[in-house]
């Protein structure tokens, strides 16, 4: 069986969208949307928490922040399983942030599994030592990446270093039962990609990771319009900091993306 011919029709995408760092303009998500108009499997919009004021024909589901915000990644997790749970969602359905976009027509299949974070983050902090939990990691994110890779590990599954910066696909009946059988709650909590790492094999059937090194291009720097567009040339996805949310940036996504979408 296809991808398509398991999975036929349109598929919705949900933004879980957090008010305690959104400002009115709201550039990044709307750009997003309009890298996602073009798209001709897309059919509804969700979005869960915030609700930008200017947003229309999209639905959106209340959900307040149970964290604060360092822990974006447990707020994340229980918005997507929020969206789980409402009927409207499609099965299965697109999970992005407002920081990522789409830079060509793709087919769906190429959101099921995400790419690798080459290098690591937590190898790059460790410089060459042992990973040591114990140790003072430079944020929490840095942590939770560490933890994740060491819960997956110790439970032999997959711990590759999953790059959750890009849109994904989640099937509702597979993230509910693997949420449920991961303490992704406790302390710091794991990053979203964990999802990922515990169902891998059936996930990636046969795929190999490496096969996924260049469909993301992650900014994290202040570069300039030129310097962006030779960066993304043979990408699929994008995904920036706010350090790279510069004079450059801003108008590389203006220029890629100059018409409103049917969101705006």
């Amino acid at each position: 069986m296809s991808f398509n011919e398991a999975w036929p029709g349109k598929i919705d995408v949900v933004y879980p969208l957090s008010s305690m760092s959104k400002g009115q303009e709201d550039f990044e998500l709307r750009h997003s949307l309009r890298s996602l108009n073009e798209q001709p499997w897309v059919n509804q919009v969700f979005t869960v928490g915030h609700k930008p004021p200017w947003i229309k024909n999209a639905h959106h589901i209340p959900f307040p922040d149970q964290w604060g915000y360092d822990f974006k990644d447990k707020n994340i997790i229980k918005k997507m399983l929020r969206a789980c749970a409402d009927g409207r969602v499609s099965d299965p359905f697109v999970a992005n942030s407002d920081d990522q976009y789409w830079l060509r027509i793709i087919e769906p299949k190429e959101m099921l599994i995400p790419p690798r974070e080459f290098p690591a983050q937590m190898e790059m902090d460790a410089k060459g030592r042992k990973l040591n939990l114990r140790r003072a990691f430079r944020n929490r994110w840095v942590k939770r990446q560490a933890e994740t890779v060491h819960f997956l590990s110790q439970n032999k599954r997959c711990a590759t270093c999953f790059d959750g910066h890009v849109p994904y696909l989640i099937e509702k009946e597979k993230y509910l039962l693997t949420m449920s059988q991961i303490p992704w709650e406790m302390g710091d909590g794991f990053l979203i990609v964990v999802y990922h790492g515990w169902n891998w094999e059936s996930l990636a059937n046969g795929s190999k990771i490496e096969d996924r090194d260049g469909v993301l291009v992650r900014i994290k720097a202040d570069l300039k319009t030129e310097q962006i567009e030779e960066k993304t040339r043979n990408s699929l996805f994008l995904n920036h900091n706010n350090k790279a949310l510069s004079i450059g940036m801003r108008e590389f996504l203006k220029k890629k993306f100059p018409n409103p979408s049917r969101w705006e």
